[in-house]
């Protein structure tokens, strides 16, 4: 009986160990709502129209949320990617933002294809359900705004209209919100 009851006991402590190793805690700064712990990435956003089923898009994959900073010559491109799961069901939103190299605080651009702009930036949407793609968009107009650039983080806010090339339909994104550590 005292081997059992001790066995129960350390494989209870074991599942306790567990849960809390693989449990992460939300960081938080001065009040900020950044989902975002280093490495990785947070977007949300609210639809027009049913996305994937939902109004709502929020990335909820601790594995899915990247963010990259890369210089080139005269730019910064910063990647912001966050991933959506729900069952067999994936959602992506990619946020690409070019900004003039040594550029920090806040900052205003659009969403433009082909515009001169020194800082805009295109997102990109879609969902897939068990593999196969449903639907996707790509922002056309819309204006983005970094609240908050440093060599460490990034976080801000935007609202877009998006199209599917393919199909011609259209979505309005608005309330979006994005957030990411180097």
């Amino acid at each position: 009986m005292t081997k059992s009851k001790t066995t129960c006991n350390i494989f209870f402590t074991a599942i306790l160990l567990a849960a809390f190793t693989f449990t992460a805690c939300k960081k938080s700064g001065a009040g900020d709502d950044s989902d975002a712990s280093l490495g990785k990435a947070s977007i949300r956003f609210s639809t027009s129209k049913a996305f994937g089923g939902k109004n709502e898009f929020k990335s909820n994959s601790v594995t899915g949320g990247l963010v990259s900073k890369v210089n080139t010559v005269n730019k910064t491109q910063i990647s912001i990617t966050a991933v959506q799961m729900n069952g067999t069901q994936i959602g992506t939103a990619m946020l690409v933002i070019h900004l003039p190299q040594g550029q920090t605080g806040a900052i205003s651009g659009k969403f433009e294809n082909g515009s001169t702009a020194s800082t805009q930036a295109v997102l990109t949407i879609g969902i897939s359900n068990a593999g196969a793609s449903q639907e996707a968009y790509a922002s056309k107009t819309g204006n983005f705004s970094i609240t908050r650039l440093t060599d460490n983080e990034i976080e801000g806010t935007f609202d877009a209209y998006c199209i599917n090339e393919t199909t011609n339909a259209n979505i309005n994104l608005s309330s979006g919100k994005f957030s990411g550590k180097f």
